[in-house]
């Protein structure tokens, strides 16, 4: 066996989609202490045989990625300052702003962009 060969070798985009096939499965990423674990997102289910192969064939490039912040600092869409990153509930890195409503509409809940 290589060293090719040893671990995945996913792109970060790769694994970000990953994460999205996950998260379309009904598996929310976890990191606990420097450990990767995942619940599922319906409270009492189980998580699908499908997301359990994917989480243990790319436990490394999983773990790398929810460790790892996005190295792009460009300015945020939304707020205009350098982005800074954190994960978002579900394992995916967004803009911290994002937690602010106020910067957003949700048409769902009828709330308005503040401006």
């Amino acid at each position: 066996m290589t060293a090719e060969t040893t671990f995945s070798s996913l792109t970060r985009d790769e694994v970000r989609h990953l994460v999205y096939e996950l998260n379309a499965l009904g598996v929310a990423l976890l990191l606990k202490e420097g450990r990767l674990g995942a619940r599922p997102q319906a409270k009492g289910e189980p998580l699908p045989i499908e997301a359990l192969t994917l989480l243990r064939t790319h436990k490394e490039d999983l773990l790398v990625y929810l460790t790892t912040p996005p190295a792009d600092t460009r300015p945020c869409a939304a707020c205009g300052r350098s982005v800074q990153w954190t994960l978002d509930p579900v394992g995916i890195w967004v803009c911290d702003c994002y937690f602010h409503p106020e910067l957003h509409t949700w048409p769902d809940l009828g709330v308005e962009k503040k401006g």
